[in-house]
Parts: C-alpha cells; structure tokens; sequence
C-alpha cells in the first residue's frame, strides 16, 4: 500500500510538471551561458503578452416616455358650429343650436402632439434612424399617411422624413458617443381637414435605430 501511495505521487509530480511546463510554453524563454563569459556573456530571456481590448457594441433609441408601453398621439378634432361659435359637447339627438347657416369650422387639437425622441450609440460610424408604418387603412375616408406631418425641434434628431409616409425618406443619422435629441410634433395637413370624412383611425410607426 506505501509503495502505491509513493509511486501515485510521483506520477502526479510528473504530471503537474508536465502540465505547467505546457501551459508556460508561449509566454516563457530562457538565455543561457554556460561559461558565463564570451561572445553572449549577457543572456535575455523574451517573453510576449497580447493584451485585447474590448468594448461591446450599443445603441440606444427613446421616442415618447421610457419603458415598454406604446406612447398614443391623440389628434382629436372639434368642431365649431358658427355663428355664436357653438362646440358641441353633449352626446345626443335634437339638441338646439344658433347656426346661422355658414359652414361649421373643424380643427385639430395639438395639446397632445408632441413627443420627445432621443437616440445614442458608441459605434464608430454613428446611427442611422428610419421608420416604417401600418398606414390608417380605410376607417376614415381620405385619410393617408401623407396627411399626418411632423416637425422637428429642440434638437438634431431630426424625424426621418416630415409626414408619417415613409415610402421614400432619406435616413437620420446622429454621431456617435453623443445623445441626440428632438422634440417631434405631429399634426394633420389643415388642407386635407374638410375633405375628410368621420371615424376613429390609428396607424403604428416603428422607428428603428441601427448602427453604421
């Protein structure tokens, strides 16, 4: 049993020397003399380290609050019934009204239309931002992406094109280590207002950030 016991030490010894003498094998060298004087009386030894650097790649894109729930812009339009002006407000059948007769004058809200956009990367060519829609379908008649337009403030983060049809838009692009920001405001073309007709209608924008 001791003779076990020693020779299974002995090979572990082999083994651990072994194994350093392979792990050690690229970063160690030796100079030697064995006389100490002469031609190479001044040994070295080199040894390499490769040292890499690495810093993940992100970006980042931010349009309305933070979070993961949909922002809504609300364009709801009122109508003013001349001459007094009335606005109607009760929901309801046969409610009296001093019309004089003159068309009523329909206009769109914009307390609810604006929203903050902010974006950042670290890639070394900056982002690009562009958009893509669902579009109103046919809920109300007339309406189309084109109608809905955009303003850009507050900031470079320019919105990718100045209504909501994205057909052919020219990306945004914003530097890199650097967070861009806009206020967008949204907003239906007052011209396209009296030839539209009546409903509810919703589109979806997805915006997507992407690096360069």
């Amino acid at each position: 049993m001791k003779m076990n016991v020693k020779l299974s030490v002995i090979a572990a010894a082999v083994l651990a020397s072994v194994s350093l003498s392979n792990a050690a094998r690229a970063e160690s060298t030796y100079g030697y003399n064995s006389t100490g004087s002469g031609a190479i009386a001044s040994v070295t030894a080199k040894a390499d380290l490769k040292i890499t650097v690495q810093i993940p790649q992100l970006i980042l894109l931010k349009v309305g609050t933070s979070g993961s729930t949909i922002d809504e812009v609300i364009l709801g339009a009122s109508i003013s019934i001349p001459a007094t002006p009335t606005t109607p407000t009760t929901t309801g059948n046969n409610q009296p009204v001093n019309w004089d007769g003159n068309a009523p004058t329909i206009s769109f809200s914009t307390t609810s239309s604006a929203v903050s956009a902010a974006a950042w990367t670290n890639a070394s060519g900056g982002g690009s931002l562009t958009a893509s829609t669902t579009g109103f379908g046919t809920a109300i008649s007339g309406l189309d992406s084109g109608d809905i337009q955009v303003a850009s403030s507050g900031g470079s983060l320019t919105h990718p094109g100045t209504t909501t049809d994205f057909s052919s838009v020219t990306p945004t692009t914003f530097s890199k280590n650097t967070v861009t920001v806009a206020t967008w405001t949204y907003s239906v073309n007052p011209a396209m207002v009296a030839s539209l007709g009546t409903g509810s209608a919703s589109q979806t924008i997805t915006y997507t950030a992407s690096n360069l």
